[in-house]
C-alpha cells in the first residue's frame, strides 16, 4: 500500500514540527499558520528519482483530497467533516472524534476486519500520549517537549520494549506543515503510519515552533542517528527536506499554494 510505504521508507524525515497543528477555524487555510498550504508533496531518493507524488484539495479551507498520482496510484482519499466527527476513506478507512479544540481526542482505524482503537492526551495543545485500548501489550507514545513546545523526548512502548527518542531542535521556524514526524518515528506501530492524512488536515495537536536537527534513536536492539537539512522559499517556508541516516539519503520536496 503506496500509503503506508511512504510512511516507513523515509524514517523520521518529519522537518520538526511534531507538525500536529490543527485547524481551529474554516479560515486556517494551511491548516494551521494562516499562510500558505501544501498543494503538492514530491518524495525522491537519492539518485534523485521520483518514488512517489500525491497532490492536496482544499474545500473551504480545509483538506478534502489527496490524490496520488502515477500509474500505480492509489485511490484518493476523502476526508469528511461533521460537527466533531472526521471520516477518512481511502484505501484505508478511519474515524476520528474531535476535542473541543478540533484535536483528534480518539477514533478507530479498522485493521483486518477487527477494529482498532486509539485515544490521545494533551498538555497544552500539544500531544502527550497515545494509547490503544484493545491492546493487550500496554502499547503506548509518551512524548515530552520543553518549555518552548519542542520535543524533548519521546518513548515507545510496544511488546514489552522501550524505545526512545532525542530531539535537537534547529535554529529554523516551522511553517505551516511538511512531513508527519510520528508516523515515521513509531513506525512500528501500524496504525501510527496511518495517520499522516489527520495529521495533513490539522488534527495532531500544536505545531513545535522548531525545525528538528537530529534526532538520537536508542533501541533495543539497535541505535543511530537522523540528520535533517533543509532549503526555504522566499517566504521561509520548507521547500526540501533531506534526511541522512546510516541506510539512505532521501528528499521530500513541497509546492505550496
Amino acid at each position: 500500500m503506496k500509503q503506508i510505504k511512504f510512511i516507513t521508507e523515509m524514517l523520521l524525515l518529519a522537518a520538526f514540527t511534531l507538525s500536529f497543528n490543527a485547524c481551529s477555524s474554516d479560515d486556517d487555510l494551511d491548516n494551521g499558520t494562516n499562510g500558505k498550504r501544501i498543494s503538492k508533496v514530491v518524495k525522491s531518493d537519492s539518485d534523485n528519482n521520483i518514488y512517489d507524488s500525491f497532490s492536496f484539495r482544499y474545500t473551504n479551507g480545509k483538506l478534502s483530497n489527496i490524490i496520488f498520482e502515477g500509474e500505480d496510484a492509489d485511490e484518493p482519499i476523502v476526508i469528511t467533516y461533521s460537527d466533531k466527527k472526521v471520516s477518512i476513506v481511502g484505501e484505508i478507512n478511519q474515524t476520528l472524534q474531535l476535542n473541543n479544540a478540533s484535536f483528534a481526542e480518539s477514533g478507530n482505524t479498522p485493521l483486518d476486519n477487527s477494529p482498532y482503537r486509539f485515544n490521545c492526551e494533551y498538555s497544552n495543545g500539544y500531544l502527550t500520549k497515545v494509547t490503544y485500548p484493545d491492546s493487550d501489550n500496554n502499547t503506548r507514545i509518551e512524548i515530552k517537549y520543553d518549555n518552548n513546545g519542542n520535543i524533548l523526548t519521546a518513548w515507545q512502548y510496544s511488546d514489552n520494549e522501550v524505545t526512545e527518542y532525542k530531539f535537537t531542535p534547529s535554529s529554523h521556524l516551522a511553517k505551516g506543515k511538511n512531513y508527519f514526524l510520528l508516523g515515521d518515528l513509531f513506525g512500528r506501530d501500524e496504525t501510527m503510519d496511518l495517520f499522516w492524512p489527520a495529521y495533513y488536515a490539522g488534527f495532531w495537536g500544536k505545531d513545535s515552533p522548531n525545525l528538528v536537527s537530529k534526532v538520537e534513536c536508542i533501541g533495543k536492539y539497535d541505535s543511530y542517528t537522523i540528520e535533517f537539512d533543509y532549503t526555504f522559499d522566499k517566504d521561509d517556508y520548507v521547500e526540501t527536506i533531506t534526511k541522512r541516516d546510516k541506510w539512505d539519503t532521501n528528499r521530500m520536496s513541497f509546492v505550496y499554494e
